[in-house]
């Protein structure tokens, strides 16, 4: 069985992705259709400040990914990313973020 997670700020980065390529009524009610069934539990990002804020303190990261490394760690599960961006494996390759790292697509 698998559990989704996400953080609100993962939601709030769909939301304007979305937004940029369908405008702001598509892109609303398509992550709103995600959301609806319930398949996704929604990790109050006030949980994570603290965790997600060492991690940015250590790592050459961005935000929302250390926000996602840090929901990881909380439920010790493994992180889904879109694509392996350059900050991301340079991190790796210099030191394990010590839960295994899932992409959709593989870096070029």
């Amino acid at each position: 069985m698998v559990e989704a997670y996400m953080t609100e700020l993962a939601i709030t980065e769909l939301r304007y992705g979305l937004c940029r390529k369908l405008g702001w009524h598509q892109s609303n009610e398509k992550v709103n259709k995600l959301l609806a069934p319930g398949y996704f539990t929604v990790e109050d990002t006030l949980q994570l400040i603290n965790e997600a804020a060492k991690i940015k303190c250590q790592r050459a990261i961005s935000l929302p990914d250390c926000f996602t490394l840090a929901l990881a760690n909380k439920i010790a599960g493994n992180p889904l990313f879109a694509r392996q961006e350059q900050e991301l494996a340079s991190e790796m390759a210099k030191k394990s973020f010590g839960v295994t790292l899932l992409f959709l697509e593989e870096a070029e």
